[in-house]
């Protein structure tokens, strides 16, 4: 077909059921704040928990995110068991892969 040349070498691996991660590595401030839009629907978190989801979602821990937000650790631990209650988690990581999945795929 004219517009196989094209295809990407990750498209054809997806469809022959291999395993393909896509890692975007962006300073795009916009798509932190679709990452904010999609936190802040799901399960009404507060503007500090989603703080906390963005930052964990990003890479940090939450000792982190409690030093650069300036807040007590024990603070940012509370913000992460009501974000694990409000999601349905038991785990930080479950809490990462539930707003990971969260996002909306990229469609090459």
């Amino acid at each position: 077909m004219p517009g196989d040349r094209c295809r990407h070498p990750l498209l054809d691996a997806a469809q022959q059921d291999n395993a393909v991660a896509l890692v975007l590595l962006t300073r795009d401030h916009r798509l932190r704040a679709d990452a904010a839009t999609i936190v802040a629907a799901m399960h009404d978190p507060t503007p500090a928990e989603t703080r906390l989801a963005l930052s964990l979602v990003a890479g940090s821990s939450v000792q982190q995110h409690a030093s650069s937000a300036g807040i007590k650790l024990s603070t940012a631990r509370t913000h992460l068991v009501k974000l694990r209650s409000k999601l349905g988690v038991r785990t930080q990581s479950q809490l990462v892969a539930k707003l990971l999945a969260a996002v909306p795929p990229v469609v090459l």
